[in-house]
């Protein structure tokens, strides 16, 4: 496809120049996907003991999504964008922790948004990147125990082409949010379990999400009552919309 004579699994998955183009754009450690061995099933279990569980789920996903353009493109004649190809792991490893999460953790009503208790604010946040496009949109919308809004905020970010940054992005803006009013309880909730995942665990990120997950961590320094949760996009559809409309605007 590439004009490559010798067509291998080490060249499709790693040395095509769409392939480059596609491990680049994740966030996940060049070093560590590039370092070839004999064979593929070597290479992939030298990634499984350098990766933690999360970022080795999206290396297979991205694996398949390789293969997958491959299909498309000789069989089809159908072509798309590297981004696409990690846009679309990333969006179906969403999907299934989705379900397999909220069969456990969550409870029927968390299939909506619902009012935090008296004097707790809830602040829920969200991203959305434009496919084919390096722009990302951001939101985040705080709600009182009553449901009414009570502050919000929307930002567009050029030159993001990585889901899992944009989110992370979001989620500096709910704190952004809370910084500035300085509300004594608040609980913040976004539907990107990754993203949640990282932020309440206490591991140092080496990807682009680091500097940002940084950020959020020094400024929670400051609050100690306060809690950051998973949920459902159908209960984060407030957040959901305000990405939307900072991406249009900018159009």
């Amino acid at each position: 496809m590439c004009g490559d004579l010798q067509e291998n699994i080490k060249h499709v998955f790693l040395e095509c120049h769409f392939a480059r183009q596609a491990w680049a754009l994740s966030h996940l450690p060049l070093g560590v996907i590039s370092e070839w061995h004999n064979r593929a099933a070597d290479w992939v279990k030298h990634v499984r003991s350098q990766l933690e569980h999360e970022d080795f789920n999206l290396f297979v996903m991205i694996c398949w999504r390789l293969w997958g353009r491959r299909n498309k493109r000789t069989m089809e004649n159908i072509d798309f964008h590297p981004g696409e190809c990690v846009v679309s792991a990333i969006n179906i490893l969403r999907d299934f922790y989705n379900v397999v999460s909220t069969k456990s953790s969550l409870s029927p009503s968390a299939d909506r948004w619902s009012v935090p208790e008296v004097e707790t604010v809830k602040i829920n946040f969200d991203a959305s990147i434009l496919r084919n496009r390096e722009e990302a949109g951001l939101g985040a919308i705080a709600r009182d125990h009553s449901g009414r809004c009570i502050a919000w905020r929307m930002a567009f970010v050029p030159n993001v082409a990585n889901p899992e940054l944009s989110e992370a992005m979001a989620a500096r803006l709910a704190i952004e949010i809370w910084r500035r009013f300085q509300w004594n309880n608040c609980i913040i909730e976004g539907d990107y379990i990754q993203i949640v995942h990282k932020l309440n665990s206490k591991e140092t990120a080496y990807s682009d999400i680091g500097p940002v997950l940084h950020d959020i961590r020094s400024s929670l320094d400051d609050f100690a009552n306060f809690k950051i949760c998973f949920v459902r996009r159908s209960a984060n559809l407030a957040a959901h919309h305000l990405p939307r409309v900072a991406l249009n605007s900018m159009q």
